[in-house]
């Protein structure tokens, strides 16, 4: 694999999905920080200004699956005290995101392969998550309705393979990076050998080899 989507240099197309990456994250922070930050929803807060209608939308779908008014009813409790804490905790995780994908980008660019390792490691643990996730609601959609799972489950299919493939992309960059730093050196060629020098250094300069066969005394000394 050198090409990314078909027509893309694999370096280029890593860095393309980093910086696809950081544009998500940075459209996130515009929505959570504010709500985060208790900005007035009429001067620029789109997750205050549309919490209501969510909750409404989430309660809709307990009414779909259950009559037991407590229990909905304490569902939506929880939902509204924890909602808080779970946008914090997507805008953290955004944040790691958004550095991970910074570091990637500067390790293709800066030829420092290292810097690739926490995006890929990260990555492949949100899309283990994420295939989790979707087919915990795939299977939830079977339950209540045959063509909304099978739907479902054909939307986890593409997502999955395109979170796997775009995964597979960055380690191949990881891979030509290496390659690059391990490229076959050949080895010096030796001087070859000139009659005309002598070892000794008389003759201009000393000559790899001997001028006479080397002799060495392979008889035992007498003993005593």
């Amino acid at each position: 694999m050198r090409k990314c989507c078909c027509c893309i240099p694999i370096l280029g197309g890593a860095t393309v999905l980093g910086l696809i990456a950081l544009v998500f994250c940075t459209l996130e922070f515009v929505v959570t920080i504010p709500y985060l930050a208790d900005i007035d929803k009429d001067t620029f807060n789109p997750l205050k200004g549309n919490l209501e209608y969510l909750y409404e939308q989430i309660e809709f779908g307990l009414k779909a699956a259950t009559n037991e008014t407590e229990l909905r009813n304490g569902i939506m409790e929880e939902v509204r005290e924890w909602t808080w804490t779970t946008i914090l905790s997507e805008a953290i995780s955004t944040g790691v995101y958004f550095t991970i994908s910074l570091m990637m980008i500067c390790g293709i660019q800066c030829d420092m392969r290292g810097l690739m390792i926490p995006y890929m490691v990260i990555q492949m643990l949100y899309i283990i998550l994420a295939i989790v996730i979707g087919i915990g609601v795939t299977v939830m959609f079977f339950y209540f309705n045959l063509i909304m799972g099978i739907v479902a489950a054909a939307v986890v299919l593409i997502l999955a393979f395109l979170f796997i493939y775009f995964w597979v992309a960055v380690q191949k960059a990881y891979i030509e990076l290496g390659n690059r730093d391990y490229m076959y050196s050949p080895a010096p060629i030796k001087p070859t050998y000139n009659p005309g020098h002598h070892h000794n250094g008389s003759g201009g300069g000393g000559g790899l080899y001997p001028t006479v066969p080397q002799h060495f005394q392979m008889q035992e000394p007498d003993k005593c």
